[in-house]
């Protein structure tokens, strides 16, 4: 199937007329493959015609990774003030498929690394150096903050203590069946699974092998 024919026949009809309502535009040369914002580059598409397009040049296209970036954003991407094309499930599929495969073998080299920094330091959102995250390692280290906290005796009987809260197993109904000490108590005693007693008890769910399970 020639993809840049068909692709070619949608923005030639899209620049003879003039689209009422909801729009979208579209670069007709995109910008990864060396297009500008100009407005002779530029072409009103509806939102099912833009969504063919992308996928129209990722076929033509399949290695260029912000192609495929683009197409998979699309498929993916949701926006209240937008009324996009919603996808079929097999081109949600064939977009991430073609992202990872445009994706497949690239590495960043020092030189993308540095000017990516060099852009967030200008927008404000990235002041750190090499230098400064080294030292803050180091200080870490020092203070001994990537080692395992040590807790005293004193402090362990305290954690105990806090998760000895008595629990009551009661029946639909409502009749109490019985009152367990803590909540591992309550998993042993039953042999039911403590995170299911633990929700019904904190109410994230009603009830748990039913039973209904309260806190005292």
């Amino acid at each position: 199937m020639n993809y840049q024919k068909i692709y070619d026949q949608i923005i030639d009809r899209a620049k003879q007329r003039k689209l009422e309502g909801y729009k979208e535009k579209h670069h007709i040369i995109p910008k990864c493959l060396g297009g500008s914002n100009k407005k002779e580059n530029l072409v009103e598409l509806t939102a099912r015609e833009h969504f063919i397009c992308h996928w129209l040049l990722c076929r033509n296209y399949p290695e260029n990774r912000g192609l495929a970036k683009a197409f998979n954003l699309m498929c993916q991407g949701k926006n209240i003030k937008q009324q996009r094309h919603i996808p079929s499930s097999r081109a949600i599929e064939e977009a991430k498929q073609l992202d990872r495969q445009a994706r497949r073998g690239t590495t960043k080299t020092q030189e993308s690394i540095e000017k990516r920094t060099a852009t967030r330091r200008v927008r404000g959102n990235y002041n750190r150096t090499k230098e400064s995250v080294m030292k803050g390692i180091e200080t870490r280290k020092e203070r001994g903050s990537y080692k395992g906290r040590e807790f005293t005796a004193e402090h362990l009987n305290k954690l105990a203590k806090a998760h000895e809260k008595l629990i009551q197993q009661i029946t639909l109904k409502g009749e109490v069946v019985a009152v367990y000490k803590s909540l591992s108590n309550a998993s042993a005693t039953t042999d039911y699974n403590i995170s299911g007693i633990s929700r019904a008890a904190t109410g994230k769910s009603k009830s748990y092998k039913g039973f209904i399970w309260k806190y005292l």
